[in-house]
């Protein structure tokens, strides 16, 4: 199993990235990281648009896609180790998916 975060967004060198780095360290399975930035100005809903295009074509399409919106159900850390678990026993990859300031399209969340 693999880890993937992906996410709206480039982390720049300060206490953030090196906060990263650090549990970056902890995690045992192999982790990826991609970061997905658009430039252009464009309206809100187009940059969430746009952004949900960036973040589905750097998820690996097999992986399970877990999207981290605050619309989502919460989970107790017991219950996100099972689950965590049963992914980790079903052989599949793992996708954190990350919107940006506007969030994540209902195509990501779907």
């Amino acid at each position: 199993m693999r880890l993937h975060i992906v996410a709206v967004g480039r982390q720049k060198a300060g206490p953030l990235k090196d906060l990263e780095r650090h549990y970056a360290a902890r995690i045992t399975l192999p982790l990826i990281f991609r970061e997905v930035e658009e430039k252009r100005k464009l309206t809100s809903a187009e940059m969430k648009a746009r952004e949900a295009e960036l973040l589905l074509a750097a998820a690996p399409k097999n992986a399970v896609r877990i999207a981290l919106d605050s619309r989502g159900t919460a989970l107790s850390s017991l219950d996100f180790a099972k689950r965590l678990g049963a992914w980790r026993d079903s052989g599949a990859d793992l996708a954190f998916v990350i919107g940006g300031a506007d969030g994540l399209d209902e195509r990501v969340l779907d």
